[in-house]
């Protein structure tokens, strides 16, 4: 073997090992369920796009417009732990439509999270609406939060730390947005919901550090070759 190949060879462990740290598993997926709380559900799952869900169409009779689209990895940008669910509905009348997104298959290296919930859109005048999170089928109360009496609204960025409870190195959960939006009369609601795990400081320098690793070890089998 040449130098150039161990070199490279070398190189090349390094560089899987670090992406590696970030990837999710191919069992990772996306599904998106509508639900009218009248008897209709819609659900619908990423199938040929990977990462991407989306829907356009009635749900239930009251609901006359909805055009839904969530997005999540394996999309393009969207590392495990991250999802955007956008939508726009229109009602006849008074009721309830709920939303949840739901991201299975996801890992981490790390078994302490940091998730981050952030959203705004506008509601029906007098309506309500509820963004929640959850992980492994159980709720965040600390990213909750629920807007009404206006027509545009902007959240806060809401955050908190989730200690993940499957496997290990990496861990394995499933994450859920549900967002609920109840109208009091006929009209339209719309929002953008985005919920991610923020890049921490020492995430990064055990990234740099892996790659300096497998740096130095490639220099020192060039030298001793």
């Amino acid at each position: 073997m040449t130098k150039f190949v161990k070199t490279a060879t070398l190189a090349g462990i390094a560089l899987a090992g670090a992406l590696a740290l970030g990837a999710s598993s191919a069992s990772a997926a996306l599904m998106l369920s509508l639900d009218d709380n009248n008897g209709t559900v819609v659900n619908v799952n990423d199938g040929m796009s990977p990462g991407v869900v989306s829907y356009s169409g009635m749900v239930g009779a009251n609901w006359t417009i909805n055009v839904t689209t969530g997005l999540g990895f394996p999309a393009p940008t969207f590392d495990p732990g991250h999802v955007d669910l956008n939508s726009v509905n229109v009602s006849l009348g008074a009721g309830t439509l709920t939303m949840i997104l739901t991201a299975t298959g996801q890992e981490s290296v790390d078994e302490i999270i940091r998730i981050a919930n952030a959203i705004g859109g506008t509601i029906n005048q007098g309506g309500t609406l509820t963004t929640s999170v959850s992980v492994d089928g159980n709720n965040i109360p600390s990213l909750t939060q629920i807007f009404s009496g206006t027509n545009a609204f902007s959240g806060e960025v809401k955050s908190d730390e989730i200690t993940l409870t499957n496997g290990g190195m990496p861990y394995t959960y499933d994450m859920a947005l549900r967002v609920d939006i109840q109208h009091v009369q006929g009209g339209a609601s719309s929002f953008n919901n985005e919920v991610q795990r923020p890049v921490s400081e020492a995430g990064t320098l055990g990234l740099f550090g892996l790659g300096l690793m497998g740096l130095g070890m490639a220099m020192r089998r060039r030298k001793t070759a």
